[in-house]
């Protein structure tokens, strides 16, 4: 459920609420390529271009 944002041409961004309920702040531009960051208080949902090589990188910053 949009809270606060846009989505349309440019993309898709702003405060959303999960089904259950927590608060997700989305930074989109392609839907079909979404990343779930998941802190303590929010999850933060973004699509980088591309998702398994930034996934390495996380896992490489560890």
């Amino acid at each position: 459920m949009r809270v606060f944002g846009s989505g349309g041409a440019f993309g898709y961004y702003g405060k959303f609420r999960l089904t259950n309920g927590q608060p997700a702040t989305l930074y989109c531009t392609c839907l079909d390529r979404v990343v779930v960051l998941k802190t303590e208080k929010i999850f933060y949902i973004i699509s980088p271009s591309d998702p398994e090589g930034f996934h390495r990188t996380l896992q490489v910053q560890k």
